[in-house]
């Protein structure tokens, strides 16, 4: 279907997230919560003598709302592929709750509910966004299979497929072919179809790409009022959404974590402002 169905069309229903843990202001569960929804232990990633990601630890607990930042070629995109099943790690291992998922194959971790998103679109040009977003609700109830069938035979799954076009504002758009979308719409679409899994834990990349400056505040007002107990973690590098939109922000520079903390903690760093931030802290920082 589309980038981020190439990954999750198997996801079903019954992945659905359970209830989150109370979690503090950096987005760190309480002492005494369930596991972490995700945990990546000295995780490494090597091609042939070039090391792109070295030693990563990181743990989100559920519900949260967390960033991966760092310079161009930091191993951001490296560590999506990783845990979203795209690529093999060559050390570490990474757990889904409990569960060590490691050598998992990206099809099986979509069905446990990790869903991603790319840097580059890759939808079926010939859908419309209606056609698209039906056919991943349908996918997710189990009825991919049927979907040729005409949707008013299942108006459930149309009437979700409107209510998630008109969250990311492609309402109007919903019976224009992919193809004719300007390519922030078309990036919207993609995020659109990842949502329709309802995943447990969802992986943007640069969800802001192509998106007007005008709209990407929107996006992501709309992706902080997803459900409480989905778990978005995104790589974005516009600093002034991130310092909005993250509660914990990770650091990557040279394939390594630089820091981890809270949005403030992140922004009074040194070795974060001389290695990425630079003297500009985004003003969401500033304000607390």
């Amino acid at each position: 279907m589309s980038g981020a169905m190439g990954t999750h069309a198997d996801a079903s229903a019954s992945g659905a997230p359970a209830a989150a843990p109370r979690a503090d202001a950096g987005g760190a569960a309480t002492p005494g919560a369930a596991a972490p929804a995700l945990h990546v232990d000295r995780l490494g990633k090597r091609y042939g003598d070039f090391t792109a990601l070295s030693d990563v630890t990181l743990t989100v607990p559920p519900g949260a709302r967390h960033a991966l930042i760092g310079p161009n070629g930091a191993g951001k995109t490296t560590l999506i592929d990783l845990l979203s099943g795209l690529a093999r790690p060559s050390a570490g291992t990474i757990r889904l709750g409990d569960d060590d998922i490691t050598a998992l194959p990206a099809e099986r971790r979509a069905r446990l509910g990790i869903v991603r998103t790319f840097q580059v679109n890759a939808l079926f040009p010939l859908l419309t966004p209606f056609e698209a977003a039906s056919l991943a609700v349908a996918e997710r109830q189990g009825l991919g299979r049927v979907w040729w069938r005409p949707l008013a035979r299942y108006g459930a799954i149309a009437d979700e497929a409107h209510e998630w076009l008109a969250r990311f504002g492609l309402a109007a758009h919903a019976r224009t072919p992919t193809a004719a979308l300007p390519y922030g719409r078309q990036r919207l679409l993609e995020i659109v179809l990842a949502l329709a899994a309802r995943p447990r834990i969802l992986l943007l990349d640069e969800p802001a790409a192509g998106i007007p400056a005008g709209e990407s505040a929107g996006l992501f007002d709309a992706l902080g009022a997803l459900p409480a107990d989905m778990t978005v973690l995104l790589i974005e590098h516009d600093m002034d959404l991130v310092f909005r939109f993250a509660r914990r922000i990770t650091v990557l520079a040279g394939g390594a974590v630089l820091a981890d903390g809270t949005p403030a903690d992140i922004a009074a760093d040194a070795r974060v402002q001389e290695a990425y931030l630079g003297t500009s802290v985004p003003a969401a920082a500033r304000h607390g």
